[in-house]
């Protein structure tokens, strides 16, 4: 991201870029845009401190909450005065001495020191928001960072055309040429934004694919349950017209010995209604029957005699035929 700081000059004052969106901070008619400016002398567009709530400030670390009274300090003396921010760690360091109106970065100073250990070139000054370069040994006019790799390039300061060196006084921009940036600025956010929406919508056409995958294999399973049940149906439909077939012959048969069962209904009824009569006709005839056997008794040793006596008399008669001839 960039770190410049100054924009140009509006009557007679400077209009410093908020460190958070690098938007020029200037008043509006309308009084919709507010401009806090914390205890540490830090200036930022009211919207865009309270995205960093109860952090340190944005620009020296320095702890609003409470917590920490005292300013930012160095990390090895711990003096509050002319600090610097390295901008690749974020570690504060003492750096330089203020003589008239020019400001000098000190050899032996903490923050060269950092920059001797680590190669880290760029620190952000806590009161002005400039930013120094420790290996042009100059201000930087503007910071930018690469796309390819990620790191920080230098816009070099269209001023200062002629000479490749570092200028000890921070540079400043014309209205056109901020206008300039600011439309870069615009299109890199641009490109940002639709690197991250094709990469959304990447993302997006990934997850509906599969969920349309899913649907297509929920369909073709319920396309084979379907059919399943379709075959299921048929079966159960030739089951059907076969108990139906069942059903009719039962039908038949149910008619029939109902019928015959009708049928001994009446004849048992006649039955039970000529059964005494029956009863009757059967004593009488018994007793006909006892009569005769007493009758048989009583005539049959008469008549076996007579017989006896005829057969008697024919034999006689026999033989004197017999004698006769």
């Amino acid at each position: 991201a960039g770190a410049a700081s100054v924009s140009g000059v509006t009557s007679s004052q400077e209009v410093h870029n908020c460190p958070v969106c690098l938007e020029p901070m200037k008043l509006s008619e309308d009084k919709k845009e507010s401009i806090l400016t914390t205890v540490c002398n830090h200036s930022f567009h009211l919207d865009c401190l309270l995205q960093w709530q109860d952090s340190p400030c944005p620009v020296c670390r320095y702890d609003h909450s409470g917590l920490n009274e005292a300013l930012s300090q160095c990390h090895v003396c711990g003096t509050t005065e002319n600090n610097y921010v390295c901008l690749i760690c974020g570690i504060i360091s003492c750096g330089g001495s203020v003589i008239g109106d020019q400001e000098i970065m000190a050899l032996s100073s903490h923050a060269r020191q950092h920059y001797d250990e680590t190669l880290h070139a760029y620190a952000l000054d806590t009161e002005t928001q400039h930013v120094w370069d420790f290996a042009g040994q100059g201000y930087v006019h503007r910071l930018l960072q690469n796309e390819t790799d990620g790191k920080l390039v230098e816009v070099s300061d269209p001023q200062n055309t002629m000479s490749e060196q570092r200028s000890n006084h921070p540079g400043y921009l014309s209205d056109v040429q901020e206008g300039e940036v600011v439309h870069r600025k615009l299109e890199g956010f641009a490109s940002q934004y639709y690197t991250l929406l094709k990469s959304q919508l990447e993302q997006q056409r990934t997850y509906y694919e599969s969920r349309l995958e899913e649907l297509r294999r929920q369909h073709q399973r319920k396309t084979k349950a379907t059919a399943s049940t379709t075959d299921l149906i048929s079966a159960l439909k030739q089951e059907r017209n076969q108990l139906t077939q069942r059903l009719v012959s039962l039908q038949a048969r149910h008619s029939k010995v109902t019928d015959e069962a009708a049928f001994l209904k009446n004849m048992n009824e006649s039955l039970e209604e000529n059964k005494v009569q029956m009863r009757r006709q059967i004593q009488d005839a018994q007793r006909e029957r006892a009569e005769a056997r007493n009758m048989l008794h009583q005539c049959l040793p008469p008549l076996e005699e007579k017989v006896t006596n005829l057969m008697l008399q024919l034999t006689g008669s026999e033989q004197n035929h017999r004698y006769e001839t």
